[in-house]
């Protein structure tokens, strides 16, 4: 079977499809309503869609689903478990392929160097497969179905994630199918140079326009260009000189970086952001430097979730630093991760790469580029490929180059042993990725996660008030109390939340007649408003408590200031100031006509 590498990869992309089949049952969380909500997504023909600037790839796939699926989360959820899929069909191939290159050639004979003497003899041929092919199944399998692939695969919204990963997996195997030759190739080449360049060129073509699509995906596709350079290098050529002849190919690869450059980089360097900016250095309460040297202790909970996955949080609700401590630490963080690094590639040049590689893909959100969300677990689904084929292929790599004096079944039985070890490493890593595709199954479950993984994020609280059915008022309030207390603990958080949570709290205490408690909220959100809508719509639930509440004077003060306010309510603040008006004239003329008659006799006078 380890000479069949296609029915390994059948076999591992069913057992990757069974284990997140449960996911497609998951509901519409946080950011996907941002999808539901966006009428330019509705007509997939309009190409409406693409006025949208960002991602135009990435967002056709959405307005396709709209167009054939509707709204029903279900046909979302396919779509992603298809990307899923072929991303890990992609990993499959591109470890498969990078492992029968000669930088991986093992040795024949006890005195041979691997490095200077490869072997080309057909049982060397198929201990090469043997390797290679158990290493991309390793892989592929254990990438496939661990559980910190579930956020950008069953959180419907990050296809923007996985859909850019798949391309830029994608682009890497064309890009060695280009520029490389496996032994098998090299053994097998023949006289034809001009077939051989007609498939250079069609390899060429096809991962440029892989990387076109990667970058029409997601933004984290601009160290695309710098990871293929390094895999060029290290796994392909045989010297940074060998890459010369290929210049015009890395110019095309990296012209819409450049463009990039002066189209958005202007954007995001403005001092001043709109409300409800989530990106840019001009984000009130983030600094370059604060996000930057927040991102050590992100990247060692990444890195501890690769190794132990329990604890997955889909909102952390992670701040920056203020601290002028916190930040030297996570600078002196940044400097020794650094030098790990490079010692990494002093020592063991072609593992290192893969380390650079992802962190190289995570620096779009991970290094000076304020994001409002400091940790998202979907941001580590390429890095986690990475990282997954540095660890399998090293281990599996020295185990071979330690055998490889030695016939070819030693060499298969090895191959067995490494695919055993990564099925029984799979089994538990498939039963967590099913559980916790079950907690986007619920909103309520998957927020209750949240609060207790992060107690302390009053979004996670607000999110959970907002997803529960509740048989008595009073959870429901605590709930929003808490977020409302965090959030002012925190000193600041996300854009709009000042607001949002005081008025979600001041609606339900209202609708509870908890009158005055629900005027304080209203009064605390007013100046956090965002527009002359909400700021009418808080005057306006001021002016009937304080009218409730028979307190005349400030109920006519609110009513005249949201009748100056926003006209879409004109006509419900009118006629409600109308009946104000009328009950306090008919309380007045009441209490005048009590005044003026006079006393009555008591009994028996």
């Amino acid at each position: 079977m380890l000479s069949r590498p296609n029915v390994l990869l059948v076999l591992t992309l069913s057992v990757v499809g069974v284990v997140h089949l449960n996911g497609m049952f998951g509901k519409f969380v946080l950011d996907d309503f941002a999808l539901v909500q966006n009428a330019l997504l509705r007509d997939l023909w309009s190409f409406d869609w693409f006025r949208l600037a960002k991602r135009p790839v990435a967002t056709a796939t959405f307005a396709a689903n709209f167009a054939y699926t509707g709204e029903d989360p279900l046909g979302f959820h396919i779509v992603n478990w298809l990307v899923h899929l072929s991303a890990v069909a992609a990993l499959f191939a591109l470890v498969h392929r990078t492992m029968l290159m000669p930088a991986f050639t093992f040795a024949s004979s006890k005195t041979a160097d691997p490095k200077t003497a490869p072997s080309n003899s057909p049982a060397d041929f198929d201990s090469q497969v043997a390797i290679a092919t158990a290493t991309a199944t390793a892989t592929a399998l254990l990438w496939g179905v661990h559980p910190l692939t579930t956020a950008a695969v069953t959180y419907i919204v990050q296809r923007f994630e996985s859909f850019a990963s798949l391309w830029i997996l994608v682009c890497l195997w064309a890009w060695s199918h280009a520029f490389g030759r496996t032994v098998t190739e090299s053994a097998a080449a023949t006289s034809d140079q001009a077939k051989r360049s007609n498939n250079k060129t069609m390899w060429a073509i096809l991962a440029i326009v892989a990387a076109y699509a990667a970058y029409g995906s997601k933004e984290m596709a601009a160290g695309l260009s710098l990871t293929v350079l390094l895999y060029d290098r290290y796994f392909l050529a045989d010297s940074w000189r060998g890459l010369r002849s290929r210049w015009h190919w890395y110019a095309v690869l990296t012209a819409p970086l450049i463009v990039g450059l002066f189209v958005f980089v202007p954007r995001l360097l403005r001092t001043r952001h709109a409300e409800g900016s989530t990106i840019g250095f001009g984000i009130d309460g983030f600094t370059p430097w604060s996000y930057l040297t927040s991102q050590p202790v992100v990247f060692l909970r990444y890195l501890r979730l690769s190794v132990l996955p329990i604890g997955q949080s889909l909102d952390y609700g992670w701040i920056p630093s203020r601290s002028p401590t916190n930040q030297m630490i996570g600078a002196i963080a940044w400097l020794g991760l650094l030098l790990l690094v490079g010692w990494l590639f002093m020592r063991f040049r072609r593992a290192s790469v893969l380390v650079i590689g992802m962190l190289v893909i995570l620096a779009p959100t991970s290094t000076l580029l304020p994001l409002q969300d400091i940790i998202f677990e979907h941001r580590f689904y390429l890095p986690l490929a990475f990282l997954t084929a540095c660890i399998v292929g090293v281990i599996v790599h020295r185990l071979a180059i330690r055998n490889a004096d030695h016939d070819a079944p030693s060499m298969q039985r090895l191959a067995v042993q490494a695919l055993t070890v990564a099925l029984v490493l799979a089994v538990p890593l498939g039963w967590l990725t099913t559980e916790r595709n079950l907690d986007y199954t619920l909103a309520a479950r998957l927020y209750a996660q949240d609060c207790r993984v992060n107690p302390d994020n009053p979004r996670a609280w607000f999110s959970l008030a907002n997803s529960m059915d509740f048989d008595e008022i009073e959870p429901k309030l605590e709930m929003l109390r808490r977020a409302v207390e965090l959030s002012e603990q925190r000193d600041f958080f996300y854009g709009g939340t000042d607001y949002l949570y005081r008025r979600e709290l001041a609606d339900n205490l209202l609708l509870s007649d908890r009158h005055r408690e629900a005027g304080v909220y209203f009064q605390e959100a007013l100046p956090h408003c965002h527009n002359l809508l909400e700021t009418t719509e808080c005057q306006f639930r001021l002016a009937l408590i304080a009218s409730l509440d028979n307190r005349p004077d400030d109920a006519e003060m609110w009513f005249q200031k949201a009748l100056q306010g926003d006209e879409s309510l004109q006509k419900e603040i009118k006629a409600t100031y109308q009946a104000h008006r009328e009950r306090v004239e008919k309380m007045a003329n009441a209490s005048g006509e009590s005044s003026d008659s006079p006393p009555r006799s008591s009994p028996g006078s």
